[in-house]
C-alpha cells in the first residue's frame, strides 16, 4: 500500500503531474541581439571587507563559463521558480471554524519573511549550482539592482522579468576575477 501512495504522488507531482494534466509550462522567452544589447549591466564589482564577505549567505550572484544569454535567462527562470514557489502565501491563522488574528501574528513570527527570503535563497542556491553555476559574492546596495528582496509577498511579473533578463546577463558574461565561493 505504501508503494501504491508513494507511486501516485510521484506521479502526481512536478513535470509529471503538468503532463498528466495537460498543462505545459509556458515558453521561456527568446531574447534578440538588440534585446540583450538593451539590457543595462549591473555593476558586481566592489570592495570586499569584513561586513561584506559576512554576508556572501545572502548576496550573491551566478556565473557559467560558456552559456550564452538566453539559455542562462532561461536557467534563471526555472531556479526562480523553484525559489520562488515557496512565496505562496498560506494563511496560518485559520483553526476550527474561524479565523484567528493572535494565531495569524504567531504564525508570521515563526514563518515570517525572513525564514520565506532564506528558504527562496537555499533553492535558487541549490538549483543553479545542479545546473553548473559558480557563485560569486556580492555586497548588498549592488545585489538589490538585479535581484527582488521578497518575503511575504511575490513582486509584480515585470519586475520579476527585468531582474532575471539582468542576472542572465550577468551569468553568461565575463568570468568574475574574483573567486568562486563554495556552492
Amino acid at each position: 500500500m505504501k508503494r501504491l501512495i508513494v507511486a501516485a504522488a510521484l506521479l502526481f507531482s512536478g513535470p509529471a503531474q503538468a503532463e498528466v494534466l495537460g498543462d505545459k509550462p509556458a515558453p521561456v522567452r527568446v531574447f534578440s541581439e538588440a534585446d540583450i544589447a538593451a539590457i543595462a549591466r549591473p555593476n558586481t564589482v566592489f570592495t570586499p571587507n569584513g561586513e561584506i564577505t559576512g554576508n556572501y549567505h545572502k548576496y550573491h550572484y551566478f556565473h557559467r563559463e560558456g552559456t550564452g544569454f538566453n539559455e542562462a535567462y532561461a536557467d534563471a527562470v526555472e531556479c526562480d521558480a523553484y525559489a520562488s514557489g515557496i512565496s505562496y502565501q498560506q494563511p496560518m491563522a485559520y483553526f476550527g471554524n474561524g479565523y484567528d488574528p493572535a494565531a495569524q501574528a504567531f504564525g508570521n513570527l515563526i514563518w515570517g519573511s525572513d525564514v520565506r527570503r532564506e528558504l527562496a535563497r537555499n533553492n535558487r542556491r541549490f538549483c543553479m549550482g545542479v545546473k553548473g553555476y559558480s557563485r560569486y559574492g556580492l555586497d548588498e546596495t549592488s545585489w538589490k539592482t538585479f535581484n527582488l528582496e521578497e518575503g511575504n509577498s511575490r513582486a509584480p511579473q515585470q519586475e520579476r522579468d527585468a531582474a532575471l533578463a539582468k542576472q542572465a546577463l550577468i551569468a553568461s558574461g565575463p568570468k568574475p576575477e574574483q573567486e568562486a565561493l563554495e556552492p
